[in-house]
């Protein structure tokens, strides 16, 4: 699946050992469908700003997106 904008979804919550986790997921259209890609789980060490944007700047690196082209976010439940 090819896009070139995209929009970053992510929402924070505990799993069942009481561990926080960030749940970070990308929402394209491509072939006038709109489209969400689950990228993965990351362990949240940290709520504060500094924390999760680091965790999420670097999935963006190594999933090889480009902040240029994300023209949205939303956040439920992470700070």
């Amino acid at each position: 699946m090819v896009a070139k904008y995209f929009s970053l979804l992510v929402d924070e919550s505990k799993d069942i050992s009481k561990k926080e986790q960030i749940a970070i997921v990308l929402r394209l259209f491509n072939n006038n469908h709109l489209h969400e890609c689950f990228l993965e789980f990351k362990a949240a060490h940290g709520l504060d700003a500094k924390s999760l944007s680091g965790v999420l700047l670097d999935a963006l690196r190594r999933y090889g997106l480009d902040l240029l082209f994300l023209v949205g976010q939303g956040y439920d439940g992470a700070v």
